[in-house]
């Protein structure tokens, strides 16, 4: 996390800034590290978002990692527990709201 400029949203399991040296979007979560686009961050948002409306009340298991998010970012798929969902999926609400602020703030 030394390349990130500044923490938009962190979480126990779920960490986003933006990355100084690439001007991009550094997404952490569980073991996995993505630097994207900021396109690309909503594309994953999006994916997340639907498969946490489809699976929220039906899971089992809040722990038992048998959640697949099949992503069109880099055609990655990626296997959750709920919990790890809930957690990705604020961290990505929260950056997501601060990146439409400063968006207003730069026009």
């Amino acid at each position: 996390m030394k390349h990130l400029s500044h923490i938009y949203h962190q979480n126990d399991f779920a960490c986003a800034g933006r990355c100084h040296c690439h001007n991009e979007l550094y997404l952490i979560f569980g073991n996995i590290s993505l630097l994207i686009s900021v396109y690309d961050f909503f594309m994953l948002r999006a994916q997340v978002r639907h498969t946490y409306q489809k699976v929220r009340g039906k899971v089992a298991s809040p722990v038992e990692k048998d959640i697949l998010v099949n992503t069109s970012v880099c055609n990655m798929v990626f296997l959750f527990s709920f919990q790890d969902l809930s957690c990705l999926k604020e961290v990505m609400d929260q950056t997501a709201m601060i990146l439409e602020v400063e968006g207003i703030l730069q026009q």
